[in-house]
């Protein structure tokens, strides 16, 4: 996942270009261009072009990103790093080819979702393709509902430092917690590996002081150490663990593997297909779990089924309307966990509002992955939070920089920016006001997206 870069000028250092004007190329562009780089996307569709140019400050080139003649347009070969992300991923691949031959030393990513690719990645890291990231996110998406299953009520979910620090936001509803000054809130959690890192009030993300206080119906973003999760459930008054039962709606890629990995884990998995070839590929290569052939919006078939008195309810379609009204006929049937699959960006805010308890896309996963590789020397990875409204970070503190040796109350870290755990030798803590920071740390901060910016000036200081 780490690459050595060369030296560029700045110019080129902040040039990048994109093959694919879809969900991903576009969200991938929108954080990049509001951090001041100088983004390029390609695509084959005047009308997707058109859009991203009224929304975004980018440029476009109308073309194929497959073919030579449009990458020298693009001037590829002054370009820091290239992005192939359409929705083929045999195009993303030649596009990488062509451009490597075009720029030698370009740093490539290519957008690869077959299981038989992603199962080689030899092959690809290898001239001539050399590509220096794969990005499969619907893996990552089987091991987010994994995750979010255990988690009753988690609506997002996010790992740092190996997987030693994690965050999940929850909706507070009653007792303990609403009504309490977090001030309060290291006496009510009795853990100190559990903290509260944000709060979504009305749509609203804010990092709160301790002079806030948590209302009836915040979502609230709780950063915990591994060992604490058990606390962060009994504070919030939920039974974790995994389901015994499940039912999973659409048999793709994502549906399979997490058939798979809920058989491993004894789970009574139920999988629902509309395709009758894929029913019969499902039946053949899953070992414990009832294959139906059917429609899971059915609410006749769901009702035959008993799938109302099943633990979990999956829906992983690409058809993501479908996807949240199999959720909601789920949930009228009884089902409290379900987790749907969202692409499309402007759908996440809705599945909160309707009642859905998880969301997972696959889109959003690629551009976390992804995302990283546009952090300069000391961000390590960053992963968005609340949409767009945050970012949780990891940094690492190098030698001479002016963090070292300072406690976190000395940092002076700007109005909502908040450092969140601190690893060093393989451990991991949430940090109080005396904790020291030291070279050779890794960092994990919260940060609004409007102070992104002043983070990284705080990160860059070095010493006198």
């Amino acid at each position: 996942m780490f690459f050595q870069r060369g030296r560029r000028t700045r110019a080129e250092a902040d040039r990048i270009v994109i093959v694919g004007a879809g969900e991903v190329g576009v969200h991938i562009s929108r954080r990049l261009a509001a951090e001041g780089k100088r983004v390029l996307i390609i695509d084959l569709s005047r009308e997707r072009l058109s859009a991203v140019e009224e929304e975004l400050d980018v440029q476009t080139l109308q073309g194929s990103g497959t073919t030579p003649s449009v990458l020298r347009r693009a001037e590829v070969e002054n370009a820091a790093m290239f992005l192939a992300v359409t929705d083929s991923d045999e195009a993303n691949i030649v596009s990488c080819l062509f451009a490597g031959e075009l720029a030698p030393n370009l740093i490539k990513v290519a957008r690869i979702r077959h299981p038989e690719y992603a199962d080689m990645p030899s092959v690809f890291a290898r001239e001539p393709l050399k590509i220096n990231m794969m990005v499969n996110p619907e893996e990552e998406v089987v091991r987010s509902i994994e995750r979010q299953l255990t988690l009753p009520g988690a609506m997002e979910y996010a790992e740092f430092a190996d997987g030693t620090l994690r965050m999940a936001s929850m909706r507070i509803e009653g007792e303990p917690l609403a009504g309490r000054s977090l001030m309060k809130f290291p006496e009510l959690a009795g853990d100190p590996g559990l903290m509260v890192g944000a709060i979504n009030r009305g749509g609203q993300l804010l990092i709160p002081s301790g002079r806030d206080t948590l209302e009836e119906g915040d979502v609230v973003y709780f950063v915990f150490l591994p060992g604490s999760q058990p606390s962060l459930l009994r504070l919030l008054r939920r039974r974790g663990g995994y389901p015994s039962s499940a039912c999973i709606v659409g048999g793709g890629d994502i549906g399979f593997r997490l058939a798979r990995l809920l058989e491993r884990r004894e789970v009574d998995v139920k999988i629902i297909d509309r395709d009758a070839a894929r029913c019969e590929f499902l039946a053949e290569h899953l070992s414990d779990a009832l294959v139906l052939h059917g429609d899971g919006t059915d609410a006749d078939l769901l009702r035959q089924e008993n799938v109302g008195r099943m633990d979990a309810f999956i829906s992983v379609t690409e058809d993501e309307e479908n996807n949240m009204l199999a959720c909601l006929l789920a949930r009228s049937l009884g089902v409290r966990e379900t987790v749907v699959r969202v692409d499309k960006a402007a759908y996440l805010p809705l599945v909160e509002q309707v009642g859905i308890g998880h969301s997972v896309s696959p889109r959003l996963s690629a551009v976390n992955s992804i995302l990283h590789y546009f952090r300069q020397g000391r961000i390590l990875s960053s992963v968005a939070v609340g949409g767009e409204a945050a970012e949780m970070m990891e940094a690492l503190v190098e030698g001479d920089s002016w963090l070292d040796g300072r406690a976190v109350h000395e940092l002076g870290l700007p109005r909502g920016v908040l450092l969140i755990g601190v690893s060093r030798d393989g451990e991991t803590r949430i940090p109080s006001g005396g904790t020291i920071i030291r070279t050779g740390d890794t960092i994990a901060i919260l940060c609004l997206r409007a102070r992104v910016g002043d983070l990284e000036k705080v990160l860059a200081g070095r010493k006198a």
